[in-house]
């Protein structure tokens, strides 16, 4: 049997419990994790949670999945068109790295889209600041097709460069990265 990444639903902020539960009896799993800012009376926080609420993504075979309703804090599988949902294993690789680089990361939901690739998308964000003064925030845009969201995360400094570690060897990913592509250089 082929293995696949596939989504599991979890109970609500069960997710570590799903990811140590699915790691002892040998699954391969990924939860990734953001920070979100949190309002405490006048104190900011920033809070460790899971980048996809309620959601474990694990890489088993079909023949495996009867096994994930028997653990405690799992619902189900995710499932697209009475099928359960296969996730494209660039978006997990994707996901990783970004999770990796960036500590801030939001999602926004967007179209699912099976033929569509994941694009990677330089953002260069304008913000007023007062009267007089400009910044340029800059950042990036990842869309998820798979799985129906948009990646953004904003860079740390202006000098800060992201470059995929595996990029596809075909398709529009090396050309939308290359900052003279912007430019028309």
């Amino acid at each position: 049997m082929e293995l696949n990444w596939y989504v599991i639903c979890t109970k609500l902020k069960e997710e570590k419990k799903a990811v140590a539960l699915l790691s002892k009896n040998g699954i391969e799993n990924y939860c990734p994790f953001t920070n979100v800012e949190r309002t405490m009376g006048a104190k900011k926080i920033l809070e460790n949670q899971p980048l996809f609420c309620r959601n474990v993504f694990v890489y088993i075979t079909e023949n495996e999945m009867r096994f994930l309703k028997s653990i405690p804090c799992v619902i189900n599988m995710a499932f697209w068109l009475s099928k359960p949902a296969i996730i494209n294993p660039k978006e997990i690789n994707i996901i990783r790295e970004i999770t990796e680089k960036f500590t801030i990361i939001k999602l926004r939901k967007t179209a699912i889209n099976l033929k569509e690739d994941v694009r990677i998308i330089v953002d260069n964000s304008a913000a007023l600041i007062d009267n007089n003064h400009v910044s340029i925030e800059r950042g990036l845009i990842i869309t998820l097709p798979s799985l129906g969201y948009e990646m953004m995360t904003r860079f740390n400094n202006a000098n800060e460069i992201f470059t995929p570690m595996q990029l596809p060897k075909q398709g529009m990913l090396p050309k939308i990265l290359n900052t003279g592509f912007f430019f028309g250089l």
